[in-house]
């Protein structure tokens, strides 16, 4: 997708492509499990584009609404709801404590401290490509500098390549905001006694069936709603490897040493922004709920993505 293509009017094409994405918003089609979006993102094409062939086949209301689907866990004790302007299923995290860090592993994701959050809304799943391309058609962002790799550019796939301002302008579009660092593993990890210790979402044995890593040997992203086993406490998946994901804290290693107690917010200022989950090329231990990575805002690379919060 060409960069000049995105300034360009929106014309008919445009507006109707902003049409079918409204009748998908009210039909909500999900994307069932293991199903997978047919055509991908055409090499040739700009969001904004009035020739671009895949829009009428390709934007159905099947593509655009996030996955719907059963939690592996308890479903009756989760709260999801659409919310915000991309219609994101988001899963409600309830107020209380949780175990952040580890003392065992590297000095950045020490000392383990207990935090106590106030009740948030995190998406169930990452920001698909389906998703940045409704943002890009309203707003005209450049598309992701990963837009035209094939393994990495189908609707159903986690968008990547997008750097932290880019997930920052997504997620005000939205109505939404970027998770904290600590919202972010919480809802990784959990908030009960017996997850305060796990290493990966689903408990502390590593098992490489249940996440999109360098050893699973798949060499690309997934769906966002596939391997549904290696979901975390809260239902929500791909908490490790598939994309890593952009979080709204600046990094510091030592920060844990000195941050509140109460609804921490990270740095008010700093170099680096904070990377967490693991992507689609990282070793276990990359994908550990702990493991703490640091970027510049401004690297677009093929494994990061991100996904949104909500003020309760």
């Amino acid at each position: 997708m060409s960069r000049g293509d995105g300034k360009r009017g929106k014309g008919i094409g445009g507006w109707a492509l902003i049409g079918l994405i409204a009748i998908a918003f009210l039909l909500e089609g999900p994307i069932r499990e293991g199903e997978r979006a047919l055509h991908p993102l055409s090499p040739s094409c700009s969001s904004s584009s009035s020739t671009c062939p895949f829009i009428q086949s390709a934007l159905t209301p099947s593509a655009l609404a996030q996955p719907g689907g059963v939690n592996p866990g308890d479903p009756a004790a989760l709260k999801v709801r659409r919310r915000g302007k991309d219609r994101s299923e988001m899963v409600f995290i309830e107020a209380g404590e949780f175990t952040m860090g580890r003392d065992r592993g590297d000095p950045a994701e020490g000392p383990a401290h207990r935090v106590y959050l106030r009740g948030y809304w995190i998406d169930r799943y990452e920001v698909t490509n389906a998703q940045y391309l409704m943002f890009m058609e309203e707003t005209h962002r450049p598309p992701p500098s990963c837009w035209n790799t094939p393994k990495l550019n189908e609707l159903d796939q986690p968008v990547v390549g997008v750097s932290w301002e880019d997930a920052a302008a997504y997620a005000k579009w939205a109505g939404k905001r970027l998770p904290t660092e600590a919202e972010w593993e919480k809802a990784a990890r959990g908030g009960g006694k017996e997850s305060a210790y796990h290493l990966y979402p689903w408990g502390n044995a590593w098992d490489e069936r249940r996440v999109n890593s360098r050893e699973a040997g798949r060499d690309r992203t997934l769906s966002v709603s596939s391997l549904p086993e290696g979901a975390s406490p809260y239902g929500l998946l791909h908490m490790a490897g598939n994309a890593a994901e952009w979080v709204a804290d600046w990094y510091d290693p030592d920060y844990y040493s000195r941050s509140p107690e109460r609804d921490p917010r990270g740095p008010e200022q700093g170099i680096w922004k904070v990377v967490r989950g693991g992507g689609w090329w990282c070793r276990s231990e990359q994908c550990q709920v702990t493991h703490r990575r640091k970027e510049l805002p401004t690297a677009r690379t093929s494994s990061i993505g991100f996904r949104c919060a909500m003020d309760e």
